[in-house]
């Protein structure tokens, strides 16, 4: 399965265009590669005298998700590698990794596709690379403004004692709703408090949406939200 993978057309591919290598971090691999070596499943896999390539596939995969998933210095290694790595990146990488080992079939040829890094239609991807620079641009440009109407409407909290993160969210909400027409309120609203409940706090999404729910409708009567096409479902 692994010299499938090296001798993959697409996986060279990648390596050649993200100039991918392991030759100076000796160090890391050493470390894995002892851990492997202390796992059960791996020393019944070695002293197996007879071996399928279906469990080449199941030693493999159980070598991500016993090992790799949960080794801490490779996962500093990527948090050092760039400011906006997280946990969450590192946990959908390695199920990447599983579904990639779990396509490959025996004898198998070597331009099988790899799942791709971002998504394979590129005018999809053209569109959500648009929409997040928007995003980004719309929410640092209103960030003061909706910053002044979370304070009046948090009227029992002093605006810093709101956590950093709320405070974004509830922005960057804001901002969906009224800068992107075709996006219905609801959608927006159940897609900020679900990303709450993953980088909030646990009272987090309350206090989200009932700061989200008295500012809509403020906006609305302010005639300042205004929905179009799909948009206007459910608005």
């Amino acid at each position: 399965v692994i010299r499938q993978i090296e001798e993959n057309r697409n996986f060279k591919k990648y390596i050649n265009n993200y100039k991918t290598s392991w030759a100076d971090e000796q160090e890391i691999i050493r470390s894995i590669y002892k851990e492997i070596i202390k796992e059960d499943f791996f020393d019944k896999y070695l002293v197996s005298k007879y071996y399928s390539y279906m469990d080449d596939q199941e030693v493999l995969i159980k070598i991500v998700k016993k090992t790799i998933s949960g080794f801490e210095l490779l996962e500093q290694y990527y948090e050092d590698k760039t400011i906006y790595w997280s946990f969450d990146d590192f946990h959908t990488a390695n199920i990447m990794v599983i579904k990639t080992i779990k396509q490959f079939i025996e004898n198998q040829s070597h331009s099988q596709p790899l799942p791709p890094i971002f998504k394979a239609d590129v005018e999809t991807d053209n569109e959500d690379r648009q929409f997040m620079i928007e995003l980004f641009r719309k929410s640092v440009l209103h960030h003061e403004d909706y910053k002044k109407m979370i304070a009046e409407k948090a009227c029992n909290w002093e605006l810093d004692r709101i956590a950093v993160m709320d405070i974004l969210l509830i922005n960057m909400a804001l901002t969906e709703i009224v800068g992107f027409p075709s996006i219905p309120i609801k959608v927006t609203l159940n897609e900020y408090i679900e990303i709450s409940k993953y980088f909030s706090s646990a009272k987090s999404k309350i206090f989200i949406n009932g700061i989200l729910d008295k500012m809509v409708e403020e906006l609305k009567l302010a005639n300042k939200i205004k929905k179009s096409g799909r948009g206007l479902m459910e608005s």
